[in-house]
């Protein structure tokens, strides 16, 4: 359906700067036709497609700081109108062909990607030798911006979550598996924020943010007031995160918290005017719960 691909990764194409973008989808909608002459056919399919992905508009946002970009750019896109792809899954893919695909030190954690038709016309005579080579059941798989591999999706990928991997999720053999685990676990997370906040209502469409809270991104971080003793106490044992990372509090965290009879969890101007009211506590007091919320935080 379409909505798979709510909090997905792009890497859509650009031929001013020839640099593949990359983003995040946060939403969609019916794509409307497009009214192209006054002979306008209505019984005429002007899609690139007939699935529902194909006839449907996606809200993709490309963040400020990376790719170099100053500022953040929402845009409406069809996906087969433009050269890009879609990170589908993480997946565990055969990357050491010398050793056997029965061996879990043999693989390593990739996207599988699905790519536009625009993406696929420049090798499409390759890909023509591959389809003949491989059949039908085959995708590139992403290790990282500059290694990809071609495989067979039933034979040579396995889900990134599968209890065989579990061992090496906690214990990485090596750096560049460490890495990976990192890149999936932390998307994986995105990917589930984005579709929870996608997923809940909007109860007053008269609120005053109700088009910017769209983007969950633009939703800022609750203050935390118990900051200040956090950083004295126990910055040894928590390193202190890089500037670019948030420092306060997440709304869907501390609605996770709340007992669902206290506010409405599920609709998102609630959720979004959440404010953290600093009490007159003692300081050890305030020193524990401090320590308490960022155990939580770390699922601990």
């Amino acid at each position: 359906s379409a909505s798979f691909f709510v909090g997905k990764i792009i890497y859509l194409y650009c031929p001013n700067d020839n640099f593949y973008h990359h983003g995040r989808v946060i939403d969609y909608r019916r794509a409307p036709k497009p009214k192209l002459s006054s002979t306008f056919d209505e019984g005429k399919s002007y899609f690139y497609g007939t699935c529902e992905a194909q006839r449907t508009e996606y809200l993709v946002v490309f963040k400020a700081g990376i790719d170099g970009r100053k500022k953040a750019i929402q845009q409406w896109l069809i996906f087969e109108e433009h050269s890009l792809a879609v990170s589908c899954a993480w997946v565990w893919a055969h990357h050491n062909v010398k050793l056997s695909n029965t061996r879990t030190d043999a693989y390593r954690p990739a996207q599988a990607v699905l790519r536009t038709s625009i993406e696929l016309m420049a090798k499409r005579d390759a890909y023509r030798e591959l389809l003949a080579e491989k059949g039908k059941f085959w995708g590139m798989c992403s290790f990282d911006q500059k290694n990809n591999s071609v495989l067979r999706l039933k034979t040579s990928t396995i889900p990134f979550l599968h209890p065989m991997f579990d061992n090496i999720r906690r214990n990485p053999i090596d750096r560049m598996i460490a890495i990976g685990v990192g890149n999936a676990t932390t998307d994986l997370y995105e990917q589930e924020r984005t579709f929870k906040w996608h997923e809940m209502y909007l109860s007053n469409p008269f609120h005053k943010e109700g088009l910017s809270i769209l983007n969950y991104d633009s939703v800022k971080d609750l203050h935390n007031p118990l900051r200040s003793h956090e950083q004295h106490y126990d910055s040894f044992l928590i390193p202190q995160v890089c500037p670019s990372f948030s420092h306060g509090l997440d709304h869907l965290l501390v609605a996770s918290m709340l007992p669902e009879t206290s506010i409405d969890i599920h609709c998102k101007d609630v959720v979004s005017d959440l404010k953290c009211e600093k009490r007159n506590v003692s300081k050890r007091k305030a020193i524990q719960l401090a320590m308490i919320t960022k155990m939580k935080r770390m699922g601990l």
